[in-house]
């Protein structure tokens, strides 16, 4: 069982721990109206004027986005002593809960059997009532999955190791070799790693320097990040500290003496293995190394402290934006990312800026680092800004030139591939498959014409909207000469039939797994046939995989075989162009053409989860 910390601060944390896998229980005071503000004292200003009905609505909706629509959610009310009528009252709350998700399709979540509870009484029935419950939904759930039997001597092992917390890759191997029927090769246990961090037992990712070490204990993750934002009163009065704790409170900025003096008196454990862990809060965009620009060499130097997204406080000053964008060229039109569900948008943008932050350094305007909790500025090139906001519903992009230079439409559109692509992968790695390639988000716009001012255009429409000879495209209705609709959209998306050189890059069994998932869509057995691979071999992948991500998967890996060294980006780039009925986005092959050049990548990769669900279950 996982306590998810409610506290706005341990937001990152969330989904670390969601899984579609899971059964979730959602505990209320039934003593607090669902309009009762709730106060976080330690962030006032987030809880502000959110209720319980907010909070509530905020879990059901991380669920239903991150995961899917699969897991049931079990209503749970604490505080029964507390309440009149208690059986009649109750139902009252779990109904008023339930006609919050009316007419949506959350709703199919909740389970129609609720409990109320008294935490104070021993003997309360309801306890033992809801342990059974739990039990007999959970054995409901359970799924057969066929894995490789020598898998589970491994585990057996494995568990007599966790109270170690974090071991080596080697060790496991060793651990392995002295089982009675080891798996012995190294991609075997590979996979057998990656099919328990999919279970959420421990943490494992094949990607180096990470796949040096394994977490065993999850857990022994947020506990090294609790201790360091969480105020204990040791820091508070140990005069060495507290000047580090209130950076951190004050500038979300987390410094290594922090780190070090908060992680020795902590747990030894945690310094013992200080590079693992903050390695593993790096990927999981709970923390970014910050990176600072030198103007003199025209570089990037990492910088000995971290920035923690979530624990931004200030907003930016609208003075401050006007002063920034004074005379400055600016895209046609901000590109906005905008999601059903409201409440998760701020946990994403925290992991969006986190990620930016380790590619490219915060712009400094008036000897001031522009990165606030609502909007972050990046210095993408030498002459051109790029602007996250965080909105309402979604998060906005905009690119603004820093010397009246011409924007085109490359820097933009690599800017925006980035922003997706982190994104799309806090969905992708938790949920199974993305049907149809399916984006997260719907792709709109806001015009950015000077006469909206900062805010933009009211009204956003939907990108598809900026066709090739409609000239008028401003959401407001107003009428802008200065450019058509198809011009401002070629900003953002550039042409797949402009001539963009592909290197002759190698292609992974990684690189294979983002393209079956992510690029390659119908018509891919045509586009096997260009490849070399004849229908006989398509008809036997067809015929031995019913998930068509994995057919394509297979097709890729079998070309890949055939090709030897000949399986390479520039390679397929040119197959697909010969194959013009084939579904495929080219935002994706950008991606990975952008990875090898350095362009747009960095050490955090947002490929797509490798398909090793679907290879498990195969196997």
């Amino acid at each position: 069982m996982w306590d998810f910390g409610g506290q706005y601060i341990f937001y990152a944390t969330h989904t670390l721990f969601h899984s579609r896998k899971a059964l979730y229980l959602l505990v209320v005071d039934l003593s607090s109206p669902l309009d009762k503000i709730v106060i976080d004292n330690e962030f006032p200003a987030e809880s502000g004027e959110k209720n319980m009905e907010y909070f509530i609505k905020f879990w059901i909706e991380s669920i239903h986005a991150f995961v899917g629509p699969g897991p049931p959610v079990i209503l749970v009310g604490t505080h029964k002593d507390k309440i009149q009528g208690t059986e009649e009252a109750k139902q009252q709350y779990f109904d008023q809960i339930r006609r919050i998700f009316e007419d949506t399709d959350m709703i199919d979540h909740i389970r129609p059997e609720d409990f109320a509870v008294d935490n104070h009484d021993f003997y309360d029935t309801e306890i033992p009532n809801l342990l059974q419950y739990l039990i007999q939904k959970g054995s409901e759930l359970v799924q057969t999955l066929e894995i490789p039997a020598r898998w589970i001597q491994l585990e057996k092992a494995l568990n007599q190791h966790r109270h170690k917390n974090v071991i080596t890759f080697q060790d496991i191997m060793k651990i392995d070799a002295d089982n009675e029927y080891p798996l012995k090769e190294e991609q075997q246990v590979k996979l057998f790693l990656q099919y328990h961090h999919e279970k959420g037992t421990l943490f494992y990712f094949d990607e180096e320097p990470m796949s040096e070490h394994v977490v065993l204990d999850p857990g022994f993750l947020v506990d090294a990040f609790k201790c360091i934002i969480t105020p204990e009163r040791f820091r508070l009065n140990d005069i060495s500290i507290r000047p580090f704790w209130c950076s951190l409170k004050k500038e979300a900025k987390l410094s290594d003496e922090l780190i070090n003096k908060v992680w020795s008196h902590y747990n030894e454990d945690f310094m013992k293995h200080k590079m693992v862990l903050l390695g593993y809060l790096k990927k999981h965009f709970i923390i970014s190394q910050v990176v600072e620009y030198d103007m003199t060499r025209g570089t990037y130097k990492e910088q000995d402290w971290y920035i923690v997204p979530s624990l931004l406080k200030d907003n930016c000053k609208m003075k401050v934006m006007e002063d920034f964008l004074t005379e400055k060229p600016r895209t046609m039109v901000r590109y906005f990312m905008h999601f059903e569900q409201t409440s998760i948008v701020q946990m994403l943008f925290h992991r969006l800026i986190s990620a930016a932050l380790g590619k490219w350094a915060i712009l400094k305007f008036d000897n001031k680092q522009m990165l606030f909790k609502d909007l972050a500025v990046f210095k993408l090139r030498e002459s051109l800004a790029g602007i996250v906001e965080l909105r309402y519903s979604g998060i906005e992009l905009r690119v603004v030139s820093l010397c009246k230079t011409t924007i085109g439409s490359q820097v933009p559109d690599g800017f925006r591939r980035f922003i997706e692509a982190i994104v799309t992968h806090e969905f992708r790695k938790l949920k199974s498959q993305m049907g149809d390639n399916a984006k997260p988000f719907s792709q709109k716009y806001r015009c950015n014409h000077k006469i909206h001012d900062l805010h933009g255009s009211h009204e956003i429409m939907d990108i598809c909207l900026l066709q090739e000879k409609i000239s008028v495209f401003c959401p407001d209705n107003y009428t802008h000469k200065e450019a058509s609709g198809s011009e401002a959209k070629a900003e953002w998306f550039q042409d797949e039939s402009i001539a963009i050189v592909y290197p002759k890059k190698n292609l992974t069994e990684k690189h294979l797994s983002q393209l079956a998932q992510a690029a390659i869509g119908k018509g891919w057995q045509l586009l096997g046939t260009e490849l070399g691979i004849n229908q006989v071999e398509i008809d036997h992948i067809t015929e031995e995989n019913s998930q068509v991500a994995m057919m394509i998967f297979q097709m890729l890996l079998k070309w890949k075989a055939n090709s030897e060294d000949n399986a390479t980006l520039d390679v397929l780039v040119d197959s697909v162009k010969k194959c013009p009925s084939v579904t495929v986005e080219w935002d994706e092959l950008r991606n990975i053409k952008d990875e090898h050049t350095g362009i747009l990548m960095n050490e955090h990769s947002v490929f797509s989860q490798p398909l090793q669900d679907l290879a498990v279950k195969k196997k």
